[in-house]
């Protein structure tokens, strides 16, 4: 693990913490939940259940299951922490969860490595182009990744909740952002 790695552990485990303490009934759905260091360090203790293609932290917890598969054909309308902590494009993902959440005060945590394929390739996800409609590459389009990543999240919530803070950072070493959001309904 690089120091980089180190640090953004870090500020994902003080992020969490700072805003789980908006939630008084917390209910935590830890998709891409690996070997358990966000719920060792953040939920242990909550009502709490992880899923993970790859691999689990406790059997009695968590799923061996495919993120979208499990989040499609199940209810978590309930759950008011969403961790979605990925690897890869979390933004297919979290179009599903939003659409299912019926919760009235909802905290979500996103890791996406998207500014970095924008730097490498002068395009965005797939799952952010067909949402926002962007059918162009243009270099330099990472200089322009916050305002893209903020106009689908505020799209995708805009008739359900109302954000009432988030957090944006990007890491040390650049390749993975990290969103936290508390958002609540507007009814």
């Amino acid at each position: 693990m690089s120091p980089n790695d180190i640090t953004n552990t870090k500020y994902k485990i003080e992020i969490r913490k700072r805003f789980i303490k908006y939630i008084d009934k917390k209910r935590v759905l830890d998709l891409y939940c690996g070997f358990g260091k966000m719920y060792n360090n953040c939920y242990k203790g909550l009502e709490y259940v992880g899923i993970d293609s790859d691999k689990i932290h406790n059997a009695d917890l968590c799923y061996l299951e495919d993120n979208k598969e499990f989040v499609n054909k199940n209810n978590i309308e309930n759950y008011n922490i969403i961790d979605l902590d990925s690897d890869d494009d979390p933004w297919g993902l979290f179009d599903i969860v939003l659409r299912k959440l019926k919760e009235k005060k909802v905290v979500i945590f996103i890791t996406d490595n998207n500014y970095q394929k924008m730097k490498n390739s002068y395009s965005c996800s797939t799952s952010l182009k067909k949402t926002d409609n962007i059918k162009f590459e243009i270099p330099l389009l990472f200089r322009f990744y916050k305002k893209i990543v903020g106009t689908h999240i505020a799209k995708k919530i805009r008739d359900k909740y109302i954000i009432k803070e988030a957090k944006y950072l990007l890491s040390n070493n650049k390749k993975k952002t990290y969103i936290s959001l508390y958002m609540e309904s507007k009814q």
